[in-house]
């Protein structure tokens, strides 16, 4: 039996055992309360590049939005042994800025270092299987949707995110699901007998965003791609961030890359979080305006799988939908980029809101 038989096999169990009653533990969710006061839930899945790696970002807010895996036993593959919980990072200072936007959500993280959306789909659809997520965002290692001779896995890469894909709406037929593009890396760009030496930092971000959008346009029921590489690359293009942080002539810049030129510096982070709340705070609205309370959760069959017609309006998320190559999605523009520290949290005068009127992706 293949590895996908044998991981189809372990979601049909996962969906027998949730008709059940749950046994208390660390994935255990209680009946949503109708009379409850509902908001979006938002799931971010990944690793390092979603959690931050280094403080402050790894840790920033914390404290304001659930952590899926902290706590562990050190013997669960989940657990937090690399760098210690519980995590902020982009989903941090995501919630932040929904917080200071008066947009009332509700934001969870389920990150492992250095991990794949295949270990993701072993070991975290307990997770994913909760019947509470209106959106789920999908981030892959830095390098697995590259070319083989990039060092990639485009194949696993592909599978593995279909997959999850027809898992978290097998249990959840109304969520929403973005693929996150993560950024080009320097390290592996500036550096000798790497994959990308003497190419430039366009070619990793190209062959990146051209991955993720290739899965999204293979499975119709993904609602759209978080293009957070493009973001990174629009503002090394216009001249607000560095092309290259090993080049010291380049002053007057900020650098993205954290110091392992790898990582997401606080800038980084934070331009990553901007994009999706920018990209995501027009759906909150109208989902905070037109409904009252969670819609049903109650048990049923899988959903069949929805026709061409269905799936366009399931990508009607307009500020991250598919767009072809030709008309590249805008990244938000770079707004207050203001400095995290690990006391004070941001600075509000320079975070602030984000003005009005800033162009979607």
């Amino acid at each position: 039996m293949t590895r996908r038989c044998l991981l189809g096999v372990r979601v049909a169990l996962i969906v027998a055992g949730l008709a059940r009653p749950a046994e208390a533990g660390p994935d255990a969710v209680a009946s949503p309360n109708p009379a409850d006061s509902w908001v979006p839930s938002v799931l971010f899945v990944g690793n390092s590049f979603t959690y931050g790696a280094f403080q402050p970002v790894r840790g920033y807010n914390a404290a304001a939005i659930t952590d899926e895996n902290f706590g562990l036993p050190r013997n669960n593959p989940r657990a937090e042994a690399v760098e210690p919980g519980p995590f902020g990072g982009i989903p941090g200072i995501y919630q932040k800025l929904a917080d200071e936007a008066g947009l009332p959500c509700e934001v969870h993280i389920e990150a492992v270092s250095a991990q794949t959306l295949a270990f993701h789909a072993q070991y975290a659809l307990p997770v994913l299987a909760q019947r509470r997520w209106d959106v789920v965002v999908l981030q892959d290692y830095s390098t697995g949707p590259l070319p083989l001779r990039r060092r990639g896995n485009p194949d696993r890469f592909f599978s593995y995110a279909t997959l999850l894909e027809q898992a978290v709406h097998t249990f959840t037929p109304r969520a929403r699901l973005f693929l996150y593009e993560t950024w080009p890396r320097a390290d592996l760009t500036y550096r000798a007998n790497q994959p990308y030496s003497g190419e430039g930092i366009e070619v990793m971000a190209a062959e990146l965003h051209d991955a993720y959008y290739q899965e999204a346009a293979r499975d119709a029921d993904f609602a759209g791609v978080a293009p957070v590489g493009d973001a990174w690359l629009r503002a090394i293009r216009d001249g607000t961030a560095l092309t290259n942080p090993f080049e010291p002539r380049e002053t007057g810049k900020i650098n993205l890359w954290a110091r392992d030129s790898y990582h997401p510096s606080v800038h980084g982070a934070y331009l990553a979080a901007l994009g999706f709340f920018n990209g995501s705070r027009g759906w909150m609205r109208a989902v905070s305006a037109t409904m009252s309370g969670p819609p049903s959760t109650s048990a049923s069959p899988a959903p069949t799988r929805r026709t061409s017609g269905e799936s366009r309006r399931h990508r009607s998320w307009k500020p991250l939908q598919i767009r072809g190559r030709e008309a590249s999605p805008r990244p938000a523009p770079i707004v207050c980029l203001g400095a995290l520290s690990t006391a004070g949290g941001p600075n509000r005068k320079r975070w602030g809101r984000p003005r009005r009127g800033l162009p979607p992706f």
